[in-house]
């Protein structure tokens, strides 16, 4: 099962409120990300629970995300209008 489906994971969880923020930093690429604190302890608990460092759990759902965008699943690219309303 993906991260992204075992996590429920909403376009809210990286849109949070101003309360809710967690920061995720990534080192190699000197970016960091807002994420809610609901993913950012799933993220934790699964990186603990499976043994892996939290940067990696970070860079799988990363990976899964950049992924179905590549394939085509963007609501954005694929609405026939979109280039218009981009442009």
């Amino acid at each position: 099962m993906s991260l992204v489906n075992q996590f429920e994971v909403t376009l809210k969880d990286f849109w949070p409120d101003q309360w809710d923020r967690m920061f995720v930093t990534d080192r190699d690429r000197g970016t960091t990300t807002t994420i809610s604190r609901r993913l950012y302890a799933r993220l934790k608990a699964h990186a603990e629970s499976s043994q892996q460092p939290f940067s990696a759990v970070v860079q799988k759902l990363r990976d899964e995300i950049h992924a179905e965008l590549s394939a085509g699943s963007d609501p954005i690219r694929t609405t026939p209008n979109s280039a218009k309303a981009i442009a």
